[in-house]
């Protein structure tokens, strides 16, 4: 698998139907990753549609990574309030410890600090998910608060990045 080679891209309307099946793949390895019940009744044309009304938005965008023209892992950037989005990353588990979910983050930071309207970008991650945790203290996010998940047991922190201001 070291051999194989990853490409980062935006998703368009083509990966509609590798991004559904690796969806699919996610919800069934882990339940750190939260995805809407409904997202399995979705049709490729549904989910082509999606992908093309959020990239006409400056605060959504899905980047996927594929190894030989399968996605194996996605971020996404949700904007939740103005001027505020939401990120979330899953790589599959057979692709775990090789960087790919740091890749993607950094990612979506570059996304977000060159192409997007937010002002922040904040995430919620499980306190025993330290890997994790590590992943997004590197790329530049920093602790805001610890917080109970609803309907779970379980610690979580919020983490946030600010957009830099450039000066002229």
């Amino acid at each position: 698998m070291m051999s194989t080679a990853f490409i980062i891209k935006t998703a368009d309307p083509s990966d509609a139907a590798t991004l559904l099946k690796l969806t699919k793949q996610l919800s069934q390895e882990t339940k750190t990753v939260t995805i809407d019940p409904s997202w399995s009744k979705i049709s490729v044309a549904q989910e082509q549609r999606q992908i093309e009304l959020i990239n006409h938005t400056l605060g959504n965008v899905i980047i996927i990574i594929k190894a030989s023209h399968q996605a194996v892992g996605l971020v996404t950037v949700q904007q939740v309030k103005s001027g505020i989005g939401e990120l979330g990353v899953a790589v599959e588990k057979k692709y775990w410890n090789l960087g790919l979910g740091t890749r993607l983050v950094q990612e979506a930071i570059r996304w977000f600090q060159t192409y997007s309207d937010l002002s922040t970008l904040f995430l919620t991650v499980e306190n025993q998910n330290q890997a994790a945790v590590h992943v997004y203290k590197k790329c530049g996010f920093h602790f805001v608060k610890t917080i109970w998940l609803k309907g779970h047991s379980i610690m979580a922190q919020e983490m946030k990045i600010n957009k830099k201001v450039i000066k002229k």
